[in-house]
């Protein structure tokens, strides 16, 4: 009897569900508050634009900046640097018809379209999600504890069942009451047919959720047919403080390189807002098509009441059933329940639940104690017997047929002795297999544990010298950053000083072309002016030679008139002295004539006199040319008219005693003198600027030693 009780216990504890205890208190805490197409919904209306701003952003870091201008080949490196950022800058104020600044913030859209499409689900998360956690964990709870009440019951029953003693059938009746008492999952979840504030919500945030996929639909679909059609645009550089400078250009080229990704970014993402529109519609339209077939397992628990048709409607009780479906999963009395419906599917006979369940109980009940229960009760007789012979057949037969039936049920026990030696053998012959295997077991396991420890020690050496070598690794990606700053900060301080050596080679550049330029032309000044001192030294010894000239000439004037005056005071005695008693005033000539215009010598003559700092220009240095060879055409016509005089005064020194001893005026006591100087003389000495020419009736000597030659410098 002990054996039946026992046997009996472990049948329904298998369909018992365990209690939560206090350490699993949250049993159900993984309850899904977002329904399978909700969460697909927001993981691809979120997730993917956010995957596609990483690939953006990917691209750029590979590729570089998102716009190549084509700068000037004058620029520098830096320059070109600037121009790109600049016209970035710059491209929200292109006046296209085209918007280009969408290209612009095309990542940061789809950032937002993400945000906003997010802002639904927190909604729920926040408002919704809290109460209806715990309505469907109580929920739960409720439908898992009527199950193990309806198995607890089962399990009362067949105990009474086993019992040797009448005991009142009151007994059974009180326990079925004490388990079932009051529906209360049915009536709270009838309760929710009226309220509709968490239906409110859901399809507040479906709708939600449809408008902002439209709105980026919509969007996209501007994008891809209007935005990309172009990427270039010329970009005026001409503003600010560059607004009048000419060096440089008007306006550059500028291709902004990664709208064709984005247009690729945008197809993607169009085709599956589109694909998600749908989902959106029928997950709004969910809550209107639920029902409560789902639970029809816990119809075959006695006490389980039905919660009637469900219309479609929008209210929560729909909502309720809809999130309940889906948490299925988590209700393990749905799992058991499952199991008895298929078992009573596939019995021939409609028994319910709880017969099974007796049933199952009594079997083993029966077998192990042979004793009989419910289902080979004798069979009273109903009806009375007409006579004794009448009774005696009818307990004849029942005597053979329970003799037959004891039989059976010896041949039963006999069948069931010999199958228990049977495997009291197995179990001995395994038992002793299963001692072998043990100890094999447990040396393998004593072996496991020393190969476990030296791993552990392996481990705990190699997570030491694991440890010191990222310290070291540390350590050096530290230094190396630290050189890598101090690198780069040191190409920025070097491409500083490079910008700047290059602006002052510049600089140093274009002064040294000026001071070549200046120097050229102080070399070219110097050598005119060279050339006009060598020409002036040249003019100042002619000029000298024709002075040294003129002094001989007029020496030899001198001389000649002296000798000529001999020879006229041969035929005169008193008259001579005349002139020289009448003027005695006048002067003689001397024996050197002097000069009026005196020279200062060569060597006197400073090569430095008169040159100035400033430089001549050009029309002075070509009058000053034209004014030398002016004066040296001067000098030659005088060189050749103090020829032509010399061989005149030589010719006329020749013929002078004829022309005296021809003369009727000239005479002894005749008050004029006649000049020795012929006609000739005085237009050859005017012509020749000596002076004014000496009177006639003056004799040569007492001539003015003023007239010297005169010349122009």
């Amino acid at each position: 009897m002990a054996i039946a009780h026992v046997a009996t216990e472990y049948v329904f504890s298998d369909f018992l569900l365990k209690d939560p205890t206090e350490g699993q208190s949250n049993k159900y805490k993984g309850v899904r508050l977002e329904l399978a197409v909700d969460k697909i919904v927001t993981f691809l209306s979120v997730g993917l634009p956010l995957f596609l701003i990483s690939l953006a952003f990917a691209q750029e870091v590979s590729v570089g900046t998102q716009i190549s201008c084509f700068a000037p080949t004058n620029f520098s490196w830096r320059q070109a640097y600037y121009v790109d950022s600049f016209c970035w800058a710059a491209v929200q104020e292109q006046s296209e018809n085209t918007p280009l600044w969408l290209h612009k913030f095309f990542p940061y859209i789809l950032l937002l379209f993400a945000v906003l499409l997010y802002i639904p689900a927190l909604f729920w998360r926040f408002t919704a999600a809290p109460h209806l956690s715990s309505d469907l964990t109580f929920i739960m709870e409720e439908l898992d504890r009527f199950y193990n009440r309806s198995i607890r019951l089962a399990k009362n029953l067949a105990s009474l069942d086993s019992k040797d003693g009448n005991e009142d059938s009151q007994s059974a009746l009180d326990l079925a009451e004490g388990c079932f008492k009051y529906p209360l999952v049915e009536h709270y979840l009838k309760t929710k047919r009226l309220s509709r504030s968490l239906v409110v919500r859901y399809l507040a945030c479906r709708g939600l959720t449809l408008l902002i996929l439209l709105f980026a639909c919509v969007y996209l679909g501007y994008y891809i047919l209007l935005a990309s059609l172009t990427d270039e645009f010329p970009c005026d550089l001409r503003k600010g403080v560059l607004q009048n400078d000419s060096s440089v250009p008007v306006a550059v080229q500028c291709k902004l390189v990664a709208v064709g990704v984005f247009r690729l970014l945008s197809y993607i993402n169009l085709v599956v807002y589109v694909l998600l529109v749908p989902l959106v519609v029928y997950a709004s339209v969910g809550p209107a098509r639920q029902s409560s077939s789902f639970l029809r397992p816990y119809d075959m628990l006695p006490g389980f009441g039905s919660l009637g048709e469900v219309t479609p409607v929008y209210n929560d009780l729909s909502m309720y059933l809809l999130f309940l479906q889906e948490n299925l999963s988590q209700l393990k009395s749905y799992k058991c329940l499952q199991v008895l419906e298929l078992l009573q599917d596939s019995s021939e006979e409609g028994f319910d639940a709880m017969c099974l369940l007796q049933t199952l109980g009594q079997v083993k009940t029966d077998v192990v104690d042979c004793k009989k229960g419910t289902c080979i009760e004798m069979v009273e007789p109903t009806h009375k017997f007409a006579s004794m012979e009448d009774e005696l057949c009818f307990w004849k037969e029942q005597a053979e047929k329970q003799h037959q039936r004891a039989e059976e049920v010896q041949e039963e026990l006999q069948e069931f002795q010999q199958m228990s030696r049977d495997y009291e053998a197995e179990l001995e012959s395994e038992l002793k297999q299963c001692e072998g295997r043990n100890k094999d077991l447990l040396l393998d396991n004593n072996r496991l544990r020393m190969e476990l420890d030296n791993v552990k020690e392996k481990f705990e050496n190699h997570h030491s010298e694991a440890s010191r070598h990222i310290s070291t690794l540390e350590e050096n990606l530290l230094e190396t950053t630290t050189m890598r700053d101090h690198l780069q900060k040191y190409i920025r301080e070097l491409e500083q000083s490079n910008d700047d050596l290059e602006r002052t080679k510049r600089a140093t550049i274009m002064s040294l072309e000026d001071f070549e330029q200046r120097m050229n032309q102080v070399i070219e000044r110097n050598a005119f002016l060279e050339s006009e001192l060598d020409e002036k030294e040249n003019l100042l010894e002619s000029v000298q030679r024709l002075k040294d000239e003129a002094r001989d000439l007029r020496q030899e004037l001198a001389v000649r008139q002296v000798e000529r005056r001999p020879s006229s005071s041969l035929g005169k005695d008193s008259d001579l002295q005349g002139p020289s008693t009448i003027n005695p005033s006048l002067p003689t000539t001397p024996a050197k004539p002097i000069s009026t215009f005196d020279t200062p010598p060569i060597s006197s003559i400073r090569r430095g006199d008169g040159l100035t700092g400033t430089p001549l220009t050009t029309s002075t240095r070509i009058s000053a040319l034209n004014i030398v060879g002016e004066l040296l055409r001067k000098v030659g016509n005088l060189e050749s008219k103090l020829a032509s005089c010399r061989d005149f005064v030589y010719d006329t020194s020749v013929s002078r005693p004829a022309l005296l001893a021809s003369s009727p005026g000239f005479g002894v006591g005749s008050d004029v003198q006649v000049s020795s100087s012929p006609p000739q003389y005085d237009s050859v000495v005017k012509h020749l600027e000596f002076g004014p020419a000496p009177p006639r009736g003056l004799s040569h000597g007492t001539q003015s030693p003023q007239g010297g030659v005169k010349i122009l410098l």
